[in-house]
């Protein structure tokens, strides 16, 4: 967490308007995620949510799906967002990933994924 935290830093050094929006279901992890932000100096907000799963789901996955949609909520809420960039906690970016980004999607409307799909040639 440190390492991502740390790179997170260094992200909003760049990019001084980019928030840094967590999610969780634990009360109490939420509580300890608002200190962490606060002592790295990072400007974010942390979201508490309920998971909403039907009847018949079975993954573990709805909390993630849950916790992407309350994250997703809370930016169109936002009126001076104009972009969502999802990261991954375990894994560290490019301190110019948002210019990146904005350099790669020029000219499309939604961008998913990093990755190519397996089944696919592009």
């Amino acid at each position: 967490m440190d390492k991502f935290l740390a790179n997170q830093k260094e992200i909003q050094q760049r990019y001084l308007s980019s928030e840094l929006v967590l999610a969780t279901v634990e009360n109490d992890f939420a509580d300890e995620l608002e200190m962490l932000l606060s002592s790295w100096g990072i400007r974010g907000k942390v979201l508490r949510y309920e998971t909403i799963k039907p009847d018949y789901a079975r993954s573990r996955l709805w909390n993630a799906a849950c916790g992407r949609e309350a994250i997703r909520q809370y930016t169109l809420s936002q009126t001076e967002t104009n972009y969502l960039l999802w990261f991954d906690a375990d894994m560290t970016y490019d301190a110019s990933v948002i210019d990146i980004l904005l350099n790669e999607i020029q000219g499309y409307d939604v961008v998913y994924s990093g990755y190519a799909p397996r089944d696919s040639a592009g």
